[in-house]
């Protein structure tokens, strides 16, 4: 089983044998939640972007949300009670893969890539993204992203003027018509 210290410094996908839910809430409690990132910017239309990670986005960053989506009860695992079902270790991988495997197997590399998410705000390349004229459900203004040998891993966030993290894509193609890269 890696270390949360272990997160910090991977440069691949880990197996799903040497993660858990619990790691990663630990890795999200100790190194990202509660701070805010501040990006400065060489944009005069955006000369700064700030991003904030709280407690009660975490089951939404790893995707959680859209394998409880049939459960009656789905609201107990996002927010703060999503929160604290991965604290306390009742929302683990294979509670996730019971409920729904497909939904699993759809999620399972965004979950896996979470731990990257420290290395996008430790070093990374903000894009502005225009998703015009694509054929696309992705609908973010900015991507904070970082390659991996494997592809890439992002951050989206829906507003400049918003200091949540949105969500977490892995594998993201980076061939897509941008509005421009803006490095901090």
């Amino acid at each position: 089983m890696l270390s949360v210290t272990d997160l910090l410094t991977i440069q691949k996908k880990p197996n799903i044998k040497d993660v858990s839910l619990q790691l990663f809430q630990e890795f999200y409690k100790e190194h990202l939640c509660g701070r805010v990132f501040h990006f400065e910017l060489d944009d005069t239309d955006r000369p700064s972007i700030k991003l904030r990670f709280k407690e009660e986005n975490l089951c939404h960053l790893l995707g959680i949300q859209y394998i409880v989506a049939k459960l009656k009860n789905k609201h107990e695992y996002a927010g703060k009670t999503g929160y604290q079902k991965l604290e306390n270790g009742t929302l683990t991988f294979d509670f996730l893969k019971a409920t729904d495997r497909t939904w699993f197997k759809s999620k399972r590399n965004r979950m896996l890539y979470f731990p990257f998410v420290h290395q996008i705000v430790q070093n990374p390349t903000v894009i502005v993204f225009s998703n015009d004229g694509l054929n696309t459900n992705l609908d973010v203004d900015a991507l904070v992203v970082c390659s991996l040998n494997e592809g890439g891993v992002s951050i989206t966030m829906k507003s400049y003027s918003s200091l949540t993290c949105s969500r977490v894509l892995s594998n993201i193609k980076l061939g897509l018509p941008l509005k421009g890269i803006l490095s901090p």
